[in-house]
This record gives structure tokens, C-alpha cells and sequence, in this order.
């Protein structure tokens, strides 16, 4: 997901947002959630603004740091209004993967066969 991130940190930072890192987890969530600690839900709640759905998530181990995760549906950056960069955002496109190989991937074989002998 790392172009998935570097994409939505990219749109975030031409809106003004200050973004100081992004990294990618071993584990997808569904959705976007938006982590805060408890002095800072109305900048949580701005955030979340750019992302459609984003769910709000109260940890107090999050310092300073709104931490932003983004699913396998997430959706893309919108504008945030009274937003701070004047940048527009660019249009995003969803990638199609390529089609299967016509070639069998994957050998099958039955209960009865020793799965030790190839």
C-alpha cells in the first residue's frame, strides 16, 4: 500500500497538512480510520474531513500525531474546506491488474494423497 499512502499523504500536503512520515502495515484494514489522542478531536475531525467515511479512533498513544490508516477500499483525498495550499488535487485513477496467466498456478490433490510426495 505504499503508493496508496505516498498518494494520499501528496494530496494531504498540497492542502496544507503537515505530514511527517508514512509507512506500510503487514496488516490491511477496510477502511480509513483517523487515530487521536484525547486534546486533539477537532484536528482529528478535520482530517477525517478529507477522507469519505473515515472512521474516528480515540488512543491516547498517539501524542501530537493524527495517524491516518488507510484500507484496501479506501477512498481518495478529497478538499477539505477553508483548506490551506490552493494546489488542486489531482485526479486519481483506479489500476486494473492484469489479466490471470492462461497457465495452471496451482497443483490440487486429493485427500487420499500423501501431501509429503510430490
Amino acid at each position: 500500500m505504499t503508493g496508496l499512502a505516498r498518494q494520499a499523504a501528496d494530496d494531504l500536503r498540497a492542502q496544507g497538512f503537515k505530514i511527517t512520515a508514512t509507512s506500510t502495515s503487514k496488516t490491511f484494514a477496510e477502511s480509513v480510520t483517523v487515530g487521536y489522542s484525547s486534546p486533539y478531536p477537532q484536528v482529528a475531525r478535520t482530517v477525517s474531513a478529507a477522507f469519505p467515511g473515515a472512521i474516528l479512533v480515540k488512543d491516547d498513544s498517539a501524542g501530537k500525531v493524527i495517524q491516518v490508516t488507510l484500507g484496501s477500499g479506501s477512498p481518495y483525498v478529497i478538499a477539505v474546506p477553508n483548506r490551506i495550499g490552493s494546489s488542486p488535487l489531482p485526479e486519481h485513477t483506479a489500476t486494473v491488474a492484469s489479466a490471470p496467466s492462461p497457465s495452471v498456478t496451482i497443483r490440487a490433490r486429493t485427500a487420499d494423497n500423501n501431501i509429503c510426495v510430490r
